[in-house]
């Protein structure tokens, strides 16, 4: 009877041992396998954040790109308003922009001044277009009004005249001619019937450089 007692008694520590044994291996198993997965979880969520993070800033860099090009853009448009907008106040020639040429004839010293309506080839200029396309003129004034312009010409100015018979009458000749045509006018004057000195300077020509002095020699010869 004490024997079978033992047995069992045996039997029973047996079994506390071997189930203690597998607790204790259940225990070490987990405790490694958890350190684990909770370091890949912590490792998956730290890269994803990292990602995260990149796609922040590189949407914060595309946010910040297009905020310049947007601010780029502003400052265009407002250039070239602001552009137009001065292109718009500057002083330009009209149809009814009086134009005052001051011309000088370097050969002969004379002063000619010409007031005329604008040209049609100079209407809508600025003065700076103005200058551009004629830079040997001087512009004196400029405004939508009145333009006054100094031109320098290195001839005779076409007040200067050769006097001379042309087909029995008396013909002016300009000395510099004036548009192409060197005849000025024909005076109604028969030539045969002045006075033989008169004649003989008609064949040779006379200048005259003057308007003045010309009225003077026709009523010369009409006296």
């Amino acid at each position: 009877m004490v024997r079978r007692r033992s047995y069992v008694l045996v039997t029973f520590c047996c079994f506390l041992i071997l189930v203690f044994c597998f607790g204790i291996g259940y225990y070490i198993n987990i405790s490694k396998n958890v350190p684990k997965d909770d370091a890949k979880q912590f490792t998956d969520i730290k890269e994803s954040r990292i990602g995260e993070k990149e796609v922040l800033e590189n949407s914060t860099v595309d946010i910040d790109k297009n905020n310049d090009n947007l601010k780029n853009q502003e400052v265009t448009t407002e250039d070239f308003i602001t552009q137009v907008n001065l292109d718009n106040q500057k002083q330009r020639i009209g149809t009814s922009t009086k134009i005052t040429f001051k011309r000088k004839y370097l050969k002969c010293g004379h002063e000619q001044e010409e007031v005329t309506n604008a040209p049609e080839d100079i209407v809508n200029y600025t003065e700076e277009e103005l200058k551009q396309a004629n830079p040997d003129w001087e512009i004196e004034k400029f405004d939508n009004k009145e333009v006054i312009i100094s031109i320098d010409i290195d001839a005779l100015c076409p007040e200067h005249y050769l006097v001379k018979e042309y087909q029995g009458e008396i013909g002016v000749f300009y000395l510099n001619p004036v548009d192409g045509n060197d005849l000025k006018q024909i005076i109604d004057i028969n030539v045969a019937q002045l006075r033989q000195d008169d004649r003989e300077k008609l064949k040779q020509g006379i200048q005259v450089d003057s308007e003045k002095e010309l009225v003077q020699l026709i009523e010369d010869f009409i006296s």
